[in-house]
């Protein structure tokens, strides 16, 4: 489970492996590489490729936190964030 303060952007990043995730409350904004940003509301799914860059996650509320869960398929014993060097 992720918890996102109001205002707070993840860095760029890969998994190592698809990511199958949940919106539990709140807005997300999610970017992967080489699309348009979708916004997500409590209550929809979003899934990620396999090794995409994933620009980064937003919460793009002033006041309100944001959660989700996300699955991530990988190997054993990776990590399950990959952090984009700039």
């Amino acid at each position: 489970m992720v918890s996102l303060p109001p205002g707070v952007k993840s860095g760029a990043h890969r998994h190592p492996g698809p990511v199958f995730g949940y919106v539990l409350e709140g807005t997300l904004e999610l970017h992967i590489q080489g699309s348009e940003p979708r916004t997500l509301r409590k209550g929809e799914m979003f899934y990620e490729p396999d090794g995409v860059v994933h620009a980064g996650t937003r919460n793009p509320s002033s006041r309100d936190w944001a959660r989700f869960v996300a699955m991530v398929i990988g190997p054993a014993g990776k990590p399950a964030v990959l952090p984009e060097k700039a």
